[in-house]
């Protein structure tokens, strides 16, 4: 795993490759394509029928078989699919030319994590989310906001939540929040120095490992990350390097309970990185990272891959059609993209209707329409909601082979406005 570097100044796109990405991580991509700070500058695979190379060859995005070409686009950041068979060649090669290397779903749950706390919906600044939507937050996996707020410093934190650089009681408290919340038996920030490294925050236990990690992860500018079988009861240890301007950390942790916590520390290195380096009283962009509205040429495009998906490995399918005569939907459907989840997909071929494609059995499909539900009536005032207008939904589904062709020309329909 490797942390992201600094975020880019002045309006600054970062340049990406995306390589060797599978059926899990290619619904990634038209977010990625997206974002106002990134830009996809190529897509790489072992074969021409890849996942990652399909999305690209949709999504208009050059494509290329050759290594060799990812190494020649000046990349600030790879992401490499989880499954990748070439992995460690691609991050030694990639490396080499100065680029991050990070997996995809870790990078984007990242993005989301920072820019949602940066960026409140302008519905909702004045008052409290209901619960409803806290539930739709918790299970998208957003970071809990810190109990304290950092003191006022010439490095302002980005984040609501995250301490300054400056703040050593704030530091203390993130660190030893993060800990208890992943359950390590130590963790530490420190900041480099001639000297070595001298300790900005700590919590729990000295770690002799942890603290080996974060010396090579500092020299090498690369995070370390290792389970311990042997006496460590599958244990993780890890640490991440970070730069805050002219400032050199690490940020480590040891004696984690799994991977996913370690992931956990690599997000939180990111959002803090992502704050201790904004310009001082830059306003965030306006723009919200997740515009999970899709266009239709582009939702065209997701039920092609949904089909091939379903011809490859028996994924299931389904699409809502959600109409509504007449009500808040203006609001409905700029608070939606938070009531569904990140594979999901939404388009509004016309006002007042709402297509949305969503993966797995009809089961799947209940807690998020559930969730879209509670979201409707609580866009309306509460003397408002015994009169609420109804959502109609119409489904169709794609269970076996023989259902693509109408599958296919249900969604044309659709999208058509009929």
């Amino acid at each position: 795993m490797a942390t992201a570097p600094r975020a880019p100044r002045n309006g600054a796109r970062r340049r990406v490759v995306l390589v060797d990405l599978d059926w899990s991580e290619v619904d990634l991509v038209p977010e990625l394509l997206r974002h106002p700070g990134l830009h996809v500058v190529r897509v790489g695979g072992e074969h021409a029928d890849d996942p990652g190379m399909r999305v690209a060859e949709l999504c208009g995005v050059p494509r290329t078989l050759d290594v060799a070409d990812l190494t020649r686009e000046h990349v600030e950041i790879a992401l490499i699919g989880r499954a990748s068979p070439r992995r460690t060649q691609l991050v030694g090669l990639l490396q080499a030319v100065g680029a991050t290397v990070r997996a995809p779903h870790a990078y984007l749950e990242a993005l989301r994590g920072h820019e949602r706390r940066e960026q409140p919906s302008p519905d909702l600044e004045d008052a409290p989310p209901s619960s409803e939507e806290a539930f739709a937050w918790i299970e998208r996996a957003i970071p809990d906001r810190a109990e304290s707020r950092a003191h006022e410093s010439s490095q302002p934190a980005a984040a609501e939540g995250l301490p300054s650089l400056d703040d050593p009681l704030g530091l203390a408290r993130h660190v030893a929040r993060i800990a208890r919340e992943t359950g390590a038996a130590g963790a530490a920030l420190w900041a480099a120095t001639e000297g070595g490294l001298d300790p900005l925050a700590t919590s729990g236990s000295a770690d002799p490992l942890m603290r080996a990690l974060a010396e090579v992860a500092e020299r090498v500018h690369a995070p370390q990350v290792v389970a311990r079988l042997q006496g460590g009861g599958g244990r993780v240890w890890g640490a991440w390097p970070l730069r805050a301007r002219d400032r050199h950390l690490v940020l480590a942790a040891g004696g984690l309970m799994d991977a996913r916590a370690a992931e956990r520390w690599e997000h939180v290195a990111f959002e803090l990185e992502i704050a201790w380096n904004q310009e001082p009283g830059v306003r965030a962009p306006e723009q919200t990272f997740r515009n999970a509205w899709l266009m239709p040429a582009e939702f065209r495009g997701r039920l092609r891959l949904a089909v091939e998906r379903h011809q490859q490995d028996g994924q299931t399918f389904a699409v809502h059609r959600l109409h509504v005569e007449a009500g808040p939907v203006e609001l409905l459907c700029r608070r939606l993209p938070d009531a569904v989840r990140s594979t999901d997909s939404l388009c509004r071929p016309e006002p007042g209707t709402v297509l949305l494609l969503l993966s797995g059995p009809l089961a799947a499909a209940r807690p998020v329409r559930e969730r879209i539900a509670r979201l409707w009536a609580s866009c309306h005032e509460p003397d408002e909601r015994s009169a609420l207008a109804p959502i109609a939904d119409e489904r169709i589904g794609l269970s076996r082979p023989s259902d693509a062709e109408a599958f296919l020309a249900s969604t044309a329909r659709w999208l058509a406005g009929h």
